[in-house]
């Protein structure tokens, strides 16, 4: 991949499209977790209620919620909070705007 970006910045690739490509392959994007934690929050809640909080589908819920979480402190923050204790799901707000600074982004 390094090779292909040296090359497209060669061409012409300005330095702003350049730093944008970089940022999103290394980087998440903040805005698409909000947006997807907010779809996937309710799925979580429905799950576990439904099948229980060790039902596969309600597992599989919480993984994908933890891996929207950022990385570093702020995600393993978020996965010990809300995904490992088994009451954390119940914690979870629907609008990501109201988790506390540090668990997520």
């Amino acid at each position: 991949m390094t090779k292909k970006l040296v090359n497209n910045f060669k061409k012409g690739m300005s330095l702003a499209s350049l730093t944008n490509i970089i940022y999103t392959t290394f980087y998440k994007n903040e805005k698409e977790a909000n947006e997807m934690y907010s779809r996937i929050v309710l799925l979580v809640k429905g799950e576990v209620k439904n099948g229980g909080r060790n039902s596969p589908r309600a597992i599989d819920a919480l993984k994908a919620l933890a891996s929207l979480a950022p990385d570093g402190a702020k995600g393993r923050n978020f996965r010990r909070y809300y995904v490992d204790r088994p009451d954390g799901w119940q914690k979870l707000p629907r609008d990501p705007k109201n988790i506390p600074y540090g668990f997520w982004y």
